[in-house]
């Protein structure tokens, strides 16, 4: 005999139960710190301006303080004057015809107007001789960077990236000294013999060479192995600068990867924007990667959460979007779109999931329970697996 009937559905157990709450509540915990996190710099921004209005605020009521007396004297005679400006006023009233009190305001209002419109006039016509005189004044156009949340764009169907502002123009420009002017490149011989002779030598060719990248990276990769990442990172500013192409540069994601981990995070972080897709992809290596501290794991998530790059690669928008989904069921939703779209980023995480873990820096052992055995997982590893590994 053959039973076709299917089992009755089990219920989820209160281990199971409390274990998908405790995981919830530990997703809106990390979501309050990142906020957090955000609101620091703000607050301090303004605590500094309050600090910097305090001295003004004094001098004011100094000032205040001193003409008070003068303004009490000055109050009796006030006090005087109110009723004679009374009666000056009903008489005035009184011996004026209405019409008059009427059309009053109107042509009050006609006059404002009337030297309004000749003064506009002569604004423009200085507006219109001072273009004719300088036809090749240079224009400033301000790229304002739409932002938006890494889930929701990794939920949404894929569609090409637009195409991102130059690189050049999201760019600070280095401070120079006032003597300086566009130099050479400098010769292999040169650099070499730089980096043969340390960071001293570096730092005079690059005072040579104030435009050329190459020596601007050499530069800054010597003070970053000297632990100097706050100039390292001034100075990868200043190639990027000169060069928008060196975005693609192993030697300034390098460069940039330790400096995220050091004091000087801040800075590394708003650097690793202006790489655009280069940057997203240091910054998930940096949320991903064994080893790396907390502090630095959350970081990268908040950038990514809150500045994913336009122009990111699909690979790393596949693997963002699993990466801060909020719990098993919408990564396993994913999963069609990750084997998709994903390359070696997204298969290292696939491969992190089918065993358990991945949910969180801790790697809790049951956090993607829900993927181990999935047949829908094993498919889009053996895809992604022949994809990437030939």
């Amino acid at each position: 005999m053959v039973i076709n009937t299917p089992p009755p559905r089990m219920r989820e157990s209160f281990t199971s139960s409390a274990r998908q709450a405790a995981e919830r509540v530990w997703s809106a915990r990390l979501a309050w710190l990142q906020r957090a996190r955000s609101v620091l710099p703000r607050a301090k921004t303004l605590g500094n301006q309050a600090a910097q209005l305090v001295p003004r605020a004094k001098a004011l009521g100094a000032r205040a303080a001193r003409s008070l007396p003068s303004a009490k004297r000055a109050l009796p005679s006030a006090r005087r004057w109110v009723p004679k400006a009374a009666r000056w006023t009903r008489r005035a009233v009184r011996s004026t015809p209405r019409a008059a009190l009427v059309t009053a305001p109107f042509v009050a209002l006609f006059a404002v107007w009337l030297v309004h419109g000749v003064l506009t006039r002569h604004q423009h016509a200085a507006h219109s001789v001072a273009l004719v005189a300088s036809p090749l004044a240079p224009v400033v156009v301000t790229h304002a960077a739409t932002t938006q949340t890494a889930i929701a764009v990794a939920l949404a169907t894929p569609s090409p990236a637009p195409p991102s502002a130059p690189l050049s123009t999201a760019l600070r420009a280095p401070t120079l000294t006032a003597t300086a002017e566009p130099s050479a490149l400098a010769d292999d011989a040169e650099l070499k013999l730089a980096l043969s002779q340390g960071l001293p030598a570096m730092e005079g060719l690059a005072a040579k060479y104030t435009t050329d990248p190459q020596v601007l990276v050499a530069l800054a990769s010597s003070e970053a192995q000297a632990q100097r990442y706050e100039a390292a990172i001034e100075n990868v500013d200043r190639a990027l600068y000169a060069a928008p192409n060196h975005a693609q540069s192993g030697k300034i994601m390098g460069i940039l990867w330790r400096a995220a981990q050091s004091p000087a995070a801040e800075e590394a972080f708003a650097s690793l924007r202006k790489l655009g897709g280069s940057g997203s992809d240091v910054e998930l290596d940096l949320a991903t990667t064994p080893g790396v501290r907390d502090a630095v794991r959350e970081r990268a998530k908040a950038e990514l959460t809150n500045y994913l790059a336009l122009d990111a690669s699909p690979d790393t928008r596949a693997a963002t979007a699993l990466l801060l989904a909020p719990d098993c069921s919408t990564r396993k939703s994913l999963l069609e779109r990750a084997a998709r779209d994903g390359g070696k980023r997204t298969l290292a995480m696939l491969e992190r999931f089918s065993r358990g873990a991945g949910c969180s820096s801790s790697s809790e052992g049951a956090c993607n329970a829900c993927l181990m055995g999935s047949s829908v997982l094993a498919q889009a590893l053996a895809k992604l697996n022949a994809a990437v590994k030939p």
